[in-house]
């Protein structure tokens, strides 16, 4: 379903380039991963929500989202939105790095010290360069040419190298210019770990029937069922990060261990001990 993707996004290859172009867009919900993330906005975007903060995005903004960040973009439901994204698992460009020793040009992707994400705004000629290198990826990919498709890859990260050599810090976005729904997802986003359905409808001075009803049309999940995965997702966050699984049940907000095993296993399939035998390449 177009627009809602909360479970912490696994790819199931260490490479994923995409290319989506939408023209009846859905309202987004927020998504963090461990890969390292490219988001490219050719159009559509007007904003980002990361961690739980609102940013700027440009027409043809090209921006590195730091590993295991929330993060969605706000578009105006209905219109046509049109992103590329590149998401590298940590073992790639750490191959990279060993046999290249190319730390210096990988540190725009790799140095994510800055809360604030790094962002490039590409010229029209910019941009269709940087287009034609993602849609020859997916198009050698799709062809199962997979040490070619590695190639483009390659001249892809080149091409990355060269734009970041001068890069600005994203701007913060007027939250006047942002929908009440995003404004729901910010309060959620930065109290999940102890919000209740009543909290949110208090906060935001609405009726909590009528919260839960908008909610669910919106984004065909009910507000509870959200904070639950919301809380799964980041419990995931500190799994990939070694902790221990009652560590992750407690830094993610549960509070009873037995409750977290078994709602981990019910949205998951598997149980939370067994995460990295499941979501691996």
């Amino acid at each position: 379903m177009e627009g809602y993707d909360l479970n912490f996004k696994e790819h199931k290859e260490s490479i994923a380039v995409e290319h989506k172009i939408s023209t009846n867009t859905r309202f987004f919900v927020p998504q963090l991963h461990r890969h390292y993330e490219i988001y490219y906005n050719v159009h559509g975007a007007r904003g980002f929500m990361l961690n739980g903060e609102f940013y700027k995005c440009n027409e043809r903004d090209l921006v590195i989202i730091p590993k295991f960040y929330t993060h969605k973009a706000i578009v105006n439901k209905g219109s046509a939105y049109e992103r590329c994204l590149i998401n590298v698992d940590e073992s790639v460009v750490n191959m990279i790095l060993s046999v290249t020793g190319a730390a210096d040009n990988l540190d725009w992707l790799i140095e994510d010290n800055s809360k604030v994400p790094k962002k490039v705004n590409l010229s029209p000629e910019q941009s269709d360069v940087f287009v034609k290198l993602i849609d020859d990826y997916i198009r050698i990919k799709a062809d199962e040419n997979h040490l070619e498709a590695f190639s483009v890859f390659m001249n892809i990260l080149v091409y990355l190298s060269n734009v970041f050599k001068h890069y600005e810090k994203i701007e913060q976005l007027d939250e006047s210019c942002v929908t009440y729904e995003d404004k729901v997802l910010k309060y959620i986003e930065n109290n999940f770990k102890t919000v209740t359905v009543s909290d949110i409808a208090k906060n935001n001075n609405i009726d909590r029937d009528y919260l839960n009803r908008v909610f669910k049309q919106e984004t065909d999940i009910s507000i509870k069922s959200y904070i639950i995965l919301r809380k799964i997702t980041e419990a995931k966050k500190y799994l990939y990060m070694g902790k221990t699984v009652r560590e992750a049940c407690a830094m993610a907000g549960f509070k009873d261990y037995a409750n977290f095993a078994r709602v981990f296993k019910k949205y998951e399939g598997y149980p939370p001990s067994k995460i990295e035998e499941y979501d691996k390449f």
